[in-house]
């Protein structure tokens, strides 16, 4: 054992994170067996750890990464906050009310181009480098980092740091988020975002799209981020792209390959290429976003989760 080569102990930390990752995709089905290497001081390191002797101090607690496979997405809000749209500016177009304000198609408290403040419960999440120490949820399914004060139907990339989730011109039906944050070890906030395809039509048809949406970061380690999206109900259209004219009459950033993509406010990063560009997730599907402990170095996995 080399317990004072750090050279050494951190290339046996590396096989214990690689084993610990084998394990969480052998525990989901993913793969059949655990390759441990044979034999060596890596193979002696290996069962002092599996016996409890030594900690991963490089690493921190079990490392976690997004692994394959689809989250089971269940929509029940028990326990969360369903936040409060009263007092949240309409930028776009109400449906329409009769002689005592009530909607004559009634579908809930809705919204149109609006930006809804997303509790934060204490967690610390970074975007480019930058704390933000506010998230609003945009109507038009996308993250944002602050209110624009304006109706924006097609996010631009240089428009404001945005993670886009399909942006279109949708509806807001309603949000619930929930605290499901894991003492010293991750911040978690829960999204469950119930919306609707939206083009100036007067008929409401609420909740034709459900999203369960993780926005998570690592207390221990790396600081790792992630933001975790669960499909219950697929919309019937992904969003905008390049060679779109939006609702507006405008004609869509020629730069935008995907509706689900991420901005710093200067430029798409694209991450998704053209996935999702023409057919959006399927129901019963999950994607996720990582990023390094200062938001920067995305990395966009389909058919993935994280297992926390």
């Amino acid at each position: 054992m080399y317990a004072s080569d750090v050279t050494s102990r951190k290339r046996n930390q590396a096989v214990f994170s690689d084993i610990s990752r084998q394990k969480e995709l052998l525990n989901k089905g993913s793969i059949m067996r655990i390759n441990y290497q044979k034999g060596g001081t890596d193979y002696a390191y290996m069962m002092d750890l599996e016996k409890g002797c030594i900690n991963n101090t490089c690493l921190g607690n079990l490392p976690v990464y997004s692994v394959s496979g689809s989250f089971s997405t269940d929509m029940t809000t028990a326990g969360a906050t369903s936040i409060d749209v009263t007092n949240i500016i309409e930028y776009g177009y109400s449906l329409p009310v009769d002689s005592n304000g009530n909607p004559i198609f009634p579908a809930g408290p809705t919204r149109d181009d609006s930006y809804i403040p997303i509790p934060m419960y204490g967690m610390q999440f970074y975007f480019f480098g930058v704390l933000k120490p506010q998230m609003f949820w945009s109507t038009n399914c996308a993250i944002v980092f602050s209110n624009p004060g304006q109706r924006v139907v097609s996010i631009s990339g240089n428009s404001f740091p945005a993670i886009l989730l399909g942006n279109y011109d949708r509806r807001f039906d309603n949000l619930y988020v929930k605290d499901e944050s894991i003492p010293s070890k991750f911040s978690i906030l829960t999204l469950f975002v119930f919306y609707e395809d939206f083009t100036k039509q007067l008929v409401s048809t609420p909740n034709t799209g459900q999203y369960r949406v993780r926005i998570i970061r690592e207390l221990t380690g790396a600081n790792r981020q992630w933001i975790e999206v669960s499909v219950k109900v697929a919309p019937s259209r992904s969003g905008y792209i390049a060679g779109d004219i939006d609702t507006d009459g405008n004609p869509v950033d020629a730069t935008k390959l995907s509706p689900y993509n991420i901005t710093n406010g200067a430029g798409f990063t694209n991450l998704c290429g053209t996935t999702f560009a023409t057919v959006g997730p399927a129901a019963g599907s999950s994607f996720t976003f990582t990023s390094d402990s200062l938001g920067n170095n995305w990395v966009f996995r389909n058919n993935s989760y994280v297992p926390v």
